[in-house]
This record gives C-alpha cells, sequence and structure tokens, in this order.
C-alpha cells in the first residue's frame, strides 16, 4: 500500500510510528496546509516520505499514493 496522508497533527506521527515497522504500508507522500508546511517537511524527514505537498489535489494525483488516510478533525473530512 503506497499511503498518502493528508495532516501533520500528533496523530500522524502516531501513525507513521505504527506504521513504519510494517513491510506492506509505505507513505508516499503527505499533504501540509501552507501555515503548516514546516511540520509537512519535519515528519517526511523524520520517517523517509519523498513528497509533502501544500496542494491536496497534487497528492491525489500523485502516483505514488494509492490509498489516502485523513487525519484531520471530522469536521473537515467532507472538505478534503
Amino acid at each position: 500500500m503506497k499511503l498518502g496522508i493528508i495532516g501533520t497533527g500528533k496523530i500522524v506521527h502516531d501513525a507513521l510510528f505504527a506504521i513504519e515497522p510494517l513491510k506492506d504500508i509505505r507513505p508516499g507522500a503527505i499533504f501540509a496546509r501552507p501555515h503548516s508546511r514546516d511540520k509537512g517537511e519535519a515528519l517526511a524527514g523524520q520517517y523517509s516520505i519523498p513528497r509533502v505537498y501544500t496542494d491536496y489535489e497534487g497528492l491525489l494525483r500523485d502516483d505514488g499514493v494509492d490509498t489516502v488516510y485523513i487525519a484531520l478533525i471530522n469536521s473537515v473530512h467532507y472538505e478534503y
């Protein structure tokens, strides 16, 4: 599974830590809002995520992503 992640909160760190030992799940990209790009870059560096997007549509078009984890509060899931 090639995972795309939308969000940069603590739950993302927890999820990435949990999937790190799993061989069949690899994070392919992460989306961060423009004001949170630094958080996205930090997570990408820590967990070897190859791409950081500030445009979620770019993440959705990425060939390195086939599953998306929406790690945002429920009230904004529809928006993303």
